[in-house]
């Protein structure tokens, strides 16, 4: 699923991809700390989910780059 160009300059959707976008930085900088196997998995998995949120906002000739 790709937002349309519409979507894309929704307000709502421009504050939640400042909201993720913030997140995502936070995930960044606790996987960056020294955390066991365990929780960096857990990191890691909750900084994929925001990124695939992230990318319906990517245009189709993003995703074809």
């Amino acid at each position: 699923m790709i937002l349309t160009q519409h979507e894309l300059q929704d307000p709502v959707w421009l504050k939640l991809k400042a909201h993720l976008e913030d997140r995502l930085f936070d995930l960044r900088k606790q996987n960056d700390a020294d955390l066991t196997q365990d929780q960096t998995v857990k990191l890691r998995g909750r900084i994929a989910e925001v990124k695939k949120i992230l990318s319906l906002g990517m245009t189709a000739e993003i995703i074809e780059e």
